[in-house]
């Protein structure tokens, strides 16, 4: 007589709450045995905070940010709950960020290197963008949901026309550095940097043109 051997594989999990300062105090419940066979699940019940994130052996998990997840696979849970902040990690490494700007449900996030990447969910995936420069991109600023510019070091002004998919380069006139770039509509905007630079253009950023500003201070803002 032949002998069938089934073999079961058992998954395990564990659950952790954030206890951090920064984070409001959560408490995590299972709604079932954290220890199931293959093909099961169990949903993990998070409660003490009104925004949460959700993490796997201390890995961010894209996209999960509400009270409950439903976990397949094995591993180490933890949520971070939150009064309004949720940790994300839009790099996956360590560059240094200098601006976030939210148009509709995108955001876009720019660093140094030229570092941009772009979400199409309020921030809950990130992909990246390729700018084209290695110069630090210091400021980003949209005019409306398909036109945008980007500031950075060496004068850089960057335009796009079509929701940050494609950048080109506009003539600034400065190899100053520049730190923050504003529109007050659609044609008239401003960009200043530093030694006290302040460019300004009338024709939505075709031109720009050197602005007095009667000092040689940094100027970070506008």
């Amino acid at each position: 007589m032949k002998k069938t051997i089934t073999k079961i594989k058992m998954l395990m999990i564990g659950v952790l709450a954030s206890g951090s300062s920064i984070f409001a105090q959560t408490t995590v419940t299972p709604d079932g045995p954290v220890i199931f066979c293959e093909g099961g699940s169990v949903n993990l019940n998070a409660a003490g905070g009104s925004n949460y994130q959700w993490y796997n052996n201390g890995a961010y998990i894209p996209g999960a940010n509400s009270a409950t997840l439903n976990v397949t696979t094995s591993g180490n849970y933890q949520v971070a709950g939150s009064s309004g902040w949720v940790k994300q990690s839009p790099t996956g490494g360590t560059t240094d960020l200098n601006d976030v700007y939210s148009v509709n449900n995108r955001v876009f996030i720019v660093g140094d290197g030229g570092f941009m990447r772009r979400s199409y969910n309020n921030g809950n995936v990130y992909t990246t963008i390729n700018t084209g420069t290695t110069q630090n991109l210091n400021s980003v600023h949209f005019i409306d949901t398909l036109a945008g510019f980007v500031v950075g070091n060496g004068g850089l002004i960057m335009f796009t026309a079509d929701k940050g998919n494609n950048w080109t380069t506009q003539t600034s006139g400065t190899t100053e550095n520049l730190f923050s770039v504003q529109f007050v509509d659609a044609s008239t905007g401003y960009a200043c940097g530093a030694n006290g630079t302040i460019l300004k253009t009338t024709d939505g950023g075709a031109n720009w043109s050197a602005q007095t500003s009667g000092t040689t201070q940094q100027l970070n803002a506008i």
